[in-house]
């Protein structure tokens, strides 16, 4: 892939392709708990409108649990 190098240091890399709710979710879930991880997506900008059509309450919780859920909401 083009601008991606990895080396040897990286065999533990975890790659996450797609930047919409769940990849993003994913990125922030593994950060929490210090798991290191690239995030590709291939489109260059982002949308001015949701792509999900609701949200989960499982979802929900978990954000509420990471101290997101009302940030999230206010988007």
């Amino acid at each position: 892939m083009k601008g991606i190098k990895i080396g040897m240091g990286d065999a533990n890399r975890i790659v996450i392709v797609g930047a919409g709710p769940v990849g993003l979710s994913l990125a922030l879930g593994l950060a929490r708990q210090g798991e290191r991880s690239v995030l590709l997506e291939q489109k260059k900008a982002t949308s001015k409108h949701s792509k999900a059509p609701g949200i989960h309450v499982r979802t929900r919780e978990i954000f509420r649990q990471w101290g997101i859920e009302e940030r999230f909401l206010d988007v």
